[in-house]
Parts: C-alpha cells; structure tokens; sequence
C-alpha cells in the first residue's frame, strides 16, 4: 500500500531524475537569472534561503549575497511574520501554497506580494526543497488607488453640479 500513489502525487515536482545535460541546465541558468518575479530556495524544511535570482534581490533592494543563508521570516513584515510557520507546514502537507502576504525591503518598507511556494520531492517522497516565486503587486496596488481615487472625485462632482448631465454613447 505504501508503494501506491495518487495522480495528485505523481503530478507533485520531483527531484532527482536523472543528469541534467549541461546544454539544457546553461538555459535554466540563464532563465533564473533573467526572470523578472522573485524566485528563492530553501532546502528541505530549512528555515534559510539556499538560492536567489537577481529579481528577488532587487525586489527586497539586497544584494543576492546578503539574501542566501537568510532566515525566510525575516523578509516577512512583522505583522505577518507568525504565518510563515504556517506557510511552511501546507507545503510540506499539501505540495504547494499560494497566498498574499506583506514583506519587508531592505529600507524598512512594505510592499505586497502574491507568493507562491513549491515542495519538491524526491522519488521516496521526501522533500528536498521549496520553491518560492514572489510577485511584487505594489505597481497593481497603486493602480487600484488611483482608478478609486479617479471614481470619487468624478462621482463628488456629479453629486455637487446644479445643471443636468447627459451622456451619450
């Protein structure tokens, strides 16, 4: 029975496959390096970074070198920072967790993110390491505000005029 996996685990990543080809992992080199979301690793259930593309670096204003070997909550607004035991646990339960969340620049400001974590395993099962992807929403955000803002201020002057208004399409 313990030799039996569902589809759901045969769809799960896994790690361990085989030799990569050195052709084949020069373009997933090139492709980390030149992605424009944050992505990070951590090993197994390690609370650190293994790994990080320039993206995430400059999405938290760090250098690449100050970000391996960091311990993951840190990057965490503080308010939130209770949740990512919580984030970690999912991923090694159900493979895979998605969430927005609010994290912390070098700077000291916060910024929201849409952040997605990957657990890959090996072929016993066992978890190897976690893949993060970060998404920096502060652009989108801002876009929200200003569309509200822009909507307010058209309704308080149509609610404050006198003479009648007739649009036509």
């Amino acid at each position: 029975m313990d030799d039996e996996r569902t589809r759901e685990d045969d769809d799960r990543p896994r790690a361990g496959a085989g030799p990569v080809p050195e052709e084949e992992l020069s373009r997933f080199q090139a492709m980390f390096a030149h992605l424009t979301v944050g992505v990070g690793l951590a090993l197994g259930s390690e609370p650190t970074l293994s790994l990080v593309n320039p993206a995430l670096a400059a999405m938290f204003g760090r250098s690449i070198e100050s970000l391996v070997g960091a311990p993951i909550q840190t990057l965490f607004a503080p308010e939130v920072r209770d949740t990512v035991p919580d984030i970690i646990r999912r991923v090694r339960e159900t493979g895979r967790v998605s969430v927005e969340t609010t994290q912390i620049r070098a700077d000291g400001t916060r910024f929201p993110v849409h952040l997605t974590v990957v657990g890959v395993r090996d072929e016993a099962g066992q978890l190897r390491y976690r893949v993060s992807t970060l998404i920096d929403l502060t652009a989108e955000r801002r876009a929200q505000q200003a569309i509200a803002e822009s909507e307010d201020r058209y309704r308080i002057l149509y609610a404050s005029m006198r003479e009648g208004v007739a649009l036509h399409d």
